[in-house]
């Protein structure tokens, strides 16, 4: 049972021929005190091991903070050499692809003009021959 509010009252009648404690209730007290004194040691040490592992982990972390930097300027430098590759071999496959175009063109007007040359040697029968492939696709 909780005493009173009222202090003074409390006070006057406290019966002092009555034992506070006997031995069980005090008992019971030692060991729940017991047991709460080693549980805040526990929780102490709980709380001092995880702030060295705090402390740990924040040095690891500034550590890997460069780390991290470098990686970053490296991925970033590896980017722009890449760039500048990728692009270079843009503008080379677009120069050999003219190139090709132009190629291409030659060969189409060659074929044109021999075709023509073959086509007034047609009444030729020796010239008939080799052009056959040529003026009829086989």
């Amino acid at each position: 049972m909780l005493p009173s509010a009222d202090f003074n009252k409390a006070v006057y009648n406290f019966n002092d021929d009555k034992p506070v404690f006997d031995q069980k209730s005090y008992e019971t007290r030692v060991r729940v005190e017991a047991e709460l004194m080693i549980a805040l040691e526990a929780l102490k040490e709980s709380v001092n091991l995880l702030d060295g592992e705090f402390q740990t982990l924040t040095k690891i972390s500034s550590g890997q903070k460069g780390q991290i930097l470098d990686n970053m300027k490296e991925a970033e430098e590896s980017i722009a050499r890449l760039r500048h590759e990728f692009t270079e071999s843009v503008h080379r496959l677009d120069g050999l692809f003219g190139e090709c175009h132009l190629t291409q063109k030659d060969l189409d007007q060659a074929k044109r003009a021999l075709i023509l040359y073959c086509q007034q040697f047609a009444f030729d029968q020796a010239m008939v021959k080799p052009c056959g492939r040529l003026l009829h696709g086989r």
